[in-house]
């Protein structure tokens, strides 16, 4: 929601509704990126080893875990879920979003294009 506020100031907008955020292509741009950076911060997170863990039993290991490797997993994967929804609609995006432009480019970039 911050990340779309800030586009809006700067784009000149003064107004911003988060609903109209949420269907846009930065909603998805952003969402999919925060759900990835969720993944990284997430497979950082050390773990105790699940089979060490069970032939020593709980108790006597020398440190305690707060999310067990499962549990871990299951968040990256719930994030991956989300990563991939939001990939999907950029992708969705790109292949059926076009623009009409009405002045003609290349009188725009004729230094550009002469060779």
């Amino acid at each position: 929601m911050i990340k779309g506020i800030l586009v809006a100031l700067n784009t000149g907008t003064t107004t911003f509704s988060y609903e109209d955020f949420k269907k846009t292509n930065n909603y998805s741009i952003f969402a999919a990126c925060e759900a990835k950076e969720a993944i990284a911060q997430l497979k950082m997170i050390k773990t105790l080893d699940p089979s060490t863990k069970a032939k020593k039993g709980l108790k006597a290991m020398p440190k305690r875990e707060i999310f067990s490797s499962a549990k871990i997993a299951q968040l990256i994967h719930d994030q991956q879920l989300l990563a991939n929804k939001f990939d999907a609609n950029l992708e969705k995006f790109n292949n059926e979003t076009s623009i009409e432009i009405k002045d003609t480019i290349a009188d725009k970039f004729e230094m550009d294009l002469t060779v």
